[in-house]
């Protein structure tokens, strides 16, 4: 079938503030170096690794990572199920795949499914290059070339790349690109390929039991007290994009009661202008002292940014709604976007978790379990010193899924230290500093907006609120 690729979505799926600006990049730039002229993959003396990027992309669910080209663009998570995507310059994509498949296949049986169902998808005219078998990782797989007739595309080569992380899960890597431009794509695709890594899935268990290890051990020390003292009355923190003022967010922390429980509450506006659009974002969090309850509401707003004197339409305008309550170990999430989508879902914390399909690890999800309050006081809560990374479970809006959850701390030596979060194993990493008070100086998204501190007067002037 032919890929598209992933448009941005009308709506940020995110509830909360913090994962709709996770959403507001969905093809950020990895870096910003042009590639280097590719040379042909038959030079014996050509260093392939020198196209690529220093920094590695990792896929934490299954452990696979790999170093993008220099010059491209990333897109994570596409419509047609890719993991990755990777957008060049001179015309040529890369998409990453991996699959659960319900038989044993042999690699060999696998590189022949590809060939034969891309055959029915594009009526191919003719293999390129022979597959053959290459080193991947510390495995095995197999690679070739095939020559598309494409009347709307014109000639262009199709690549794939497939291996299997076990004997039921495979991971295929796929090049589209002009025939004009082939030498150079496949001098890029096969770097990449070589630059592969696919941690075993036993490992992979292995290192989440520790990080959880780890997190409910130091779960353990905190007490109700130590959330009422982590408590900021108000933060106000203005969102930045490159040198310019694209939104603004307060968040308001206080003591409260709710349904005659007394607990913590946590109130976040914001608003973020993102090209032609603006997304307002509410959300109200309520946690009870005895950890026996937590409830949620929020609401984010999608509309299009008019011209003077243009009346908004019935399609300018669009809103997302939550609401989740938490008693004890179970979750009910209801989420709308108009009058007749509206969907349900029922989280049981008193089981294990579930990672590609299947329940993993020797804990139960309530045992790391963050309420949606305690996310926005752990970072003043976490220890102030060099830690491992803490594997918690916490539910995050962009999947509206309870998800596995990294923490980690560096410390810096003036003493102010990075909390580097990642909400869930596909997501790339949020990094927050905080001085050595423990008061935020600056945190950064990884779509590239950074929220420094701000005071209420500063952001009432810039956005034009009421006193």
């Amino acid at each position: 079938m032919k890929r598209r690729l992933a448009a941005a979505p009308p709506l940020p799926s995110a509830l909360t503030l913090l994962a709709a600006i996770l959403l507001l990049a969905v093809a950020a730039p990895f870096c910003v170096a042009a590639p280097a002229p590719a040379p042909a993959p038959a030079d014996p003396g050509a260093d392939l690794s020198k196209l690529l990027s220093n920094e590695r992309w990792t896929e934490h669910s299954w452990g696979v990572s790999l170093r993008p080209p220099l010059g491209c663009n990333l897109v994570e998570r596409t419509s047609d199920d890719a993991v990755l995507r990777v957008l060049g310059d001179s015309g040529y994509r890369v998409s990453l795949y991996i699959r659960k498949s319900p038989e044993r296949p042999t690699l060999e049986q696998l590189a022949a499914t590809v060939i034969s169902r891309f055959a029915l998808d594009q009526n191919y005219s003719s293999i390129l290059v022979d597959p053959k078998k290459v080193d991947v990782a510390k495995g095995k797989g197999i690679m070739g070339y095939l020559k598309v007739a494409d009347p709307k595309r014109k000639e262009w080569v199709m690549g794939y790349m497939v291996t299997q992380n076990d004997p039921t899960v495979y991971v295929m890597l796929q090049l589209e690109a002009p025939m004009s431009w082939f030498e150079g794509a496949r001098a890029i695709f096969e770097a990449m390929v070589a630059s592969m890594e696919i941690v075993n899935p036993i490992e992979l268990d292995k290192v989440r039991e520790e990080a959880v290890a780890r997190a409910m051990a130091w779960r353990s020390t905190i007490k109700t007290v130590d959330l009422q003292q982590s408590i900021i009355a108000h933060q106000w923190l203005r969102i930045i994009q490159g040198d310019k003022d694209v939104g603004y967010m307060h968040i308001a922390q206080k003591q409260d009661r709710e349904m005659q429980s007394p607990g913590i509450r946590v109130e976040v506006d914001a608003m973020i202008q993102l090209e032609k659009e603006t997304y307002s974002t509410t959300g109200r969090y309520f946690l009870a002292d005895n950890n026996a309850m937590e409830i949620w509401s929020t609401q984010t707003t999608g509309a299009k940014i008019l011209a003077p004197g243009v009346k908004p339409g019935l399609d300018d305008a669009r809103t997302v709604s939550e609401t989740g309550v938490r008693t004890k170990s179970s979750v009910e999430i209801n989420r709308a976007t108009n009058a007749t989508n509206r969907n349900k879902v029922v989280w049981n914390l008193a089981k294990r978790n579930i990672v590609n399909g299947q329940e993993v690890g020797n804990h139960r999800m309530d045992q790391a379990y963050l309420s949606q309050v305690e996310l926005y006081l752990l970072p003043r809560l976490l220890p102030h010193k060099n830690t491992e990374p803490m594997g918690f479970y916490a539910y995050y809006g962009n999947t509206g899924k309870i998800a596995y959850r990294t923490e980690r701390v560096v410390v810096e030596p003036d003493g102010s230290y990075k909390v580097i979060s990642r909400p869930t194993p596909e997501q790339p990493e949020q990094v927050t500093i905080y001085n050595a008070g423990g008061m935020l100086v600056k945190r950064i998204q990884p779509g590239g907006q950074i929220l420094v501190p701000a005071t209420k007067a500063e952001i009432a002037v810039k956005w034009k609120l009421p006193p």
